[in-house]
């Protein structure tokens, strides 16, 4: 302790007067107590302590038990650190004139510009930003090493959007003179694709292939032509076992079979479309057909 004076202490003593730490009341008598880097006449605040209890770091009028100032910086404004590595629990915060918003993230943070930053790219990411700048919305980020997705979102509006859901929506092209006396699988001959979030559909074999476990919703509508048979199966198959069906037997043509069904799939299971007829060796599809999927949770 080199230097006292009334109501300051100065530790330190070095050239360079940001080495120095001082701890001082204000002039004008306030219950506070800052401590600041600097010399004894010239210092900046950095803590400030009141008289009752209340800590500000990077304040002079804390708030809060303990007050933390938001500002456009990618240094955290808390964190609970990794002891191996950079992998850190940390609360970032963006601010500038629409507003602030701020991340609670384990190993994701908001740089000086206000976007996700991973710390560690060896470890994998998650996180909720809280946005109340122009939007007004929570979201949540998760990813895979050195990857930060926004993959669920709540609007200002409470509308709840998860744009990465897996899920796929296609027509099939006009084919003609189809023999479904042996099973015929359909949707290998796509028309028009709607949507095939993560490409889990594939027009090869005419198969979606679940890449996470859950309930899934799945739906066909058929439109067919030049049917003179006694009986003819739309089926949803699930690893090519029945899963439900429509069965027709109506003749003629601008025939309609609809399925529609909710299915448990495990990672990796598949379901397509198969057609069955009891004896018609010539059935025509038209493009009005149509196949889709969605993982409900």
């Amino acid at each position: 302790m080199s230097n006292l004076k009334t109501k300051r202490v100065q530790i330190g003593d070095h050239s360079t007067a940001t080495n120095n730490f001082v701890m001082h009341q204000s002039d004008t008598p306030d219950g506070k107590v800052h401590i600041s880097n600097g010399t004894l006449d010239d210092h900046t605040s950095k803590m400030t302590l009141t008289h009752d209890g209340k800590l500000g770091v990077g304040t002079d009028s804390p708030g809060a038990l303990l007050s933390i100032p938001a500002g456009g910086s990618s240094t955290p404004r808390f964190a609970i650190e990794s002891a191996t590595d950079d992998n850190d629990f940390t609360i970032t915060q963006y601010e500038d004139g629409n507003g602030t918003y701020t991340m609670l993230g384990q190993n994701v943070k908001l740089n000086s510009g206000g976007n996700n930053t991973v710390s560690d790219a060896a470890h994998k990411t998650a996180g909720i930003q809280f946005d109340a700048r122009n939007n007004g919305t929570l979201t949540f980020v998760t990813g895979a090493a050195n990857t930060a997705t926004e993959n669920m979102q709540i609007s200002s509006a409470g509308y709840v959007t998860t744009p990465n859901q897996p899920c796929f929506s296609v027509t099939h092209n006009t084919v003609s003179s189809v023999d479904a006396r042996s099973g015929y699988v359909a949707f290998r001959s796509i028309n028009t694709t709607y949507i095939n979030q993560g490409n889990h559909f594939t027009s090869s074999d005419g198969r979606f292939t679940a890449p996470v476990a859950g309930n899934y919703l799945f739906g066909c509508t058929l439109r067919y032509d030049s049917f003179t048979d006694q009986y003819f199966y739309v089926t949803i198959k699930k690893n090519d076992a029945y899963g439900a069906r429509d069965l027709k037997s109506s003749n003629g043509n601008y025939l309609h079979a609809s399925v529609h069904v909710i299915l448990p799939m495990a990672v990796n299971d598949y379901v397509h479309v198969g057609l069955n007829s009891n004896a018609d060796s010539s059935i025509d599809i038209n493009s009005d057909t149509h196949f889709y999927g969605y993982l409900l949770g």
